[in-house]
């Protein structure tokens, strides 16, 4: 390049891929070049060696300013590049993961066809003044997200999308009406905790309203706070009724993120945390919970324990077939 900014100065520089000393790509193998822009909180002056010896400090070798721009008054932006003094091993580097199972459509069609032997009816929406509804949209909406469908397009599904803003209390006559078997709330983090006072104002009005089923909580859509899916322990925090946590496998820590900042809570405020994309554990746990109370439920989870205990029987007998 014209500039100079990435040529080598290093005539002997080894430009052979060494993945035990991991470095950034510029222009040539281990050049180790790099550009970053950071804002500084001080008037655009003479003093702009701040961002150079920022970048030093940072590893970063020959430090050179390429942009110095005024924002105001009192904060200035900076384009440095530099070569980093840093590399990585790349071959000790381990990603922890968590393996998941999910059923497709057309298995979760026919395990509610044989299992509950009528549609599900589930309510959904984005409750308070909560106007985000891209996380309750991709659960619900037909066309889905990412490749999954939504519920309105499952067979065994009723699916009621009541959209954004909606108030509390309508949700909840709104679920009592249609006799809901399942509620998706459905609630934006935000660093003024609005959504706690919204969460604390629904629990209070089910509990009014008598609903007093066991309360499984779905972190639809967490933002902020390193994806760490506090909302079941927000419920927890405000109700006396049993609380389940699903925490959702994410694209950064495979939802050990999620799964961690449910099964750390206080003593005083338990979950009842399963595994990472576990809603399965999850509908089982809470059928287990009100079959307390509910002989014919207690009775078809019998019949459904038994049911996989004679398919783990079959199996087994298959592979011993095979040996």
């Amino acid at each position: 390049m014209s500039s100079g900014l990435y040529q080598i100065r290093d005539k002997d520089l080894d430009t052979t891929l060494d993945l035990t000393k991991l470095r950034p790509y510029g222009d040539t193998m281990n050049d180790a070049k790099v550009q970053m822009s950071f804002t500084l909180p001080v008037k655009d002056d003479d003093k702009g060696a701040a961002a150079v010896q920022l970048a030093q400090k940072m590893g970063i070798a020959d430090p050179n300013v390429a942009l110095r721009q005024k924002l105001d008054e009192n904060f200035t932006f900076y384009v440095v590049y530099g070569a980093t003094t840093h590399s990585v091993n790349y071959n000790e580097i381990e990603v922890l993961t968590v393996a998941d199972e999910a059923m497709s459509m057309e298995e979760t069609n026919e395990y509610i066809r044989e299992h509950i032997g009528r549609k599900l009816v589930v309510v959904g929406a984005s409750t308070g003044t909560d106007a985000h509804t891209v996380g309750i949209d991709a659960i619900m909406n037909r066309k889905g997200f990412a490749g999954h469908y939504g519920l309105e397009r499952y067979e065994m599904v009723e699916a009621y999308n009541l959209g954004s803003q909606v108030p509390n209390d309508e949700f909840l006559h709104k679920a009592e009406e249609l006799n809901a078997d399942i509620l998706l709330v459905s609630q934006t983090v935000t660093q003024k905790d609005v959504h706690i006072k919204n969460m604390t104002e629904f629990i209070e009005l089910a509990e009014a309203e008598g609903v007093k089923n066991a309360a499984v909580m779905w972190p639809v859509r967490i933002a902020a706070a390193g994806k760490a899916a506090h909302l079941a322990g927000v419920i927890a925090a405000y109700t006396t009724l049993p609380v389940i946590g699903v925490p959702i496998k994410t694209s950064m820590m495979g939802g050990l993120d999620s799964l961690l900042s449910m099964v750390q809570m206080p003593k005083g405020i338990p979950v009842a945390c399963v595994a990472v994309d576990g809603a399965d554990n999850a509908a089982i746990l809470a059928a287990q919970m009100l079959a307390l109370s509910d002989e014919d439920l207690s009775g078809k989870l019998s019949a459904f324990k038994a049911q996989m205990a004679d398919e783990v029987a079959e199996k087994d007998r298959h592979i011993s077939e095979k040996l």
